[in-house]
């Protein structure tokens, strides 16, 4: 399993759900945090990863595509390295988040984190630029206020999750389509399948 832009958080989740075989990515180490045993550490950008294809069964980012310059990218390089399915997390817009920011209790761009960085990083790609994102980072003693409320709203309506997950499964040869092939490991449409059904090609 490949973690891209990955934490101490994603360590400890996913030594605590069984896994052993992960190697854990980022532009540098989050937060400052150096130990991620006992899964290896590398320096990896998501959007260029230097993985073969194919090279991981999952790859796995957890808050980070906002980080990104071409968040699009990103998801193509994580398909590319990963045969069996992609796994991605990230902050979901509701309009208690849109309310938050407009109150002054959120963010559109993550400044904050630049700012707990020293201003140097945590932006965008990592650099000192805030990146744009809607999310609900409350202010300390707000959040301490209003959290028990925001849990009971979660809970009555869990669309106001500031979260939402979704996966993308890389179907093996078996599961194409009928009008797509493998050819040198890339999908190819099946050229005799449109002439069959639509006859042949115009000149």
């Amino acid at each position: 399993m490949l973690v891209t832009c990955g934490g101490n958080l994603d360590r400890v989740t996913l030594l605590a759900a069984g896994f052993t075989d992960v190697v854990i990515s980022n532009l540098a180490p989050h937060a400052g945090h150096q130990d991620y045993s006992p899964f290896p550490w590398e320096h990896q950008d998501i959007e260029h990863l230097t993985y073969d294809d194919g090279a991981f069964d999952v790859a796995i980012v957890h808050s980070g595509l906002h980080h990104c310059y071409n968040p699009l990218r990103a998801m193509g390089e994580l398909s590319r390295v990963a045969r069996k399915a992609v796994i991605a997390f990230e902050p979901y817009e509701t309009w208690l988040t849109r309310l938050g920011a407009k109150l002054g209790y959120g963010q559109q761009y993550e400044d904050q984190a630049v700012h707990g960085n020293g201003g140097t990083s945590g932006g965008v790609a990592n650099t000192e630029i805030p990146n744009y994102v809607y999310r609900n980072p409350l202010l300390r003693l707000s959040f301490a206020i209003a959290l028990p409320f925001l849990r009971m709203f979660s809970k009555l309506i869990p669309s106001l999750n500031n979260n939402f997950c979704f996966v993308i499964h890389n179907p093996g040869p078996e599961h194409f389509h009928e009008w797509i092939q493998n050819e040198g490991g890339e999908p190819r449409v099946k050229r005799d399948y449109l002439v069959a059904k639509y006859g042949k090609f115009r000149d």
